[in-house]
């Protein structure tokens, strides 16, 4: 098992880089707060717990990011996480969010 290992971004309390694209994309389409959802970006699917108690193994705030495509999960909060996969999971992860931001935004 591998930490989480993204930079933390400098806003919102020091939140990890891959917490925060998960952020950014939930408040650029309007589901704020997140509460319970689920959504699919390119081989990735996240769920995201925005809630006070556990759900579907996920804890409170917490979100758990799954590859469709490969063996490849993320459980992870804004300050961290545990990535079961090989060692570039979490960094295709975050290019694949920052692909669906740059498309979500035109």
């Amino acid at each position: 098992m591998l930490e989480i290992q993204g930079t933390m971004t400098d806003r919102l309390s020091q939140i990890t880089e891959s917490f925060d694209l998960i952020r950014r994309f939930a408040v650029l389409h309007g589901w704020v707060p997140v509460g319970f959802r689920s959504f699919d970006v390119g081989d990735w699917q996240v769920t995201v717990n925005g809630t006070r108690d556990a759900r579907d193994n996920i804890p409170p705030f917490h979100a758990r990011v799954e590859n469709m495509r490969y063996v490849g999960t993320m459980l992870m909060s804004p300050r961290g996480g545990s990535v079961l996969g090989y060692e570039h999971t979490e960094a295709e992860f975050c290019e694949a969010m920052r692909t669906a931001l740059d498309v979500a935004r035109e």
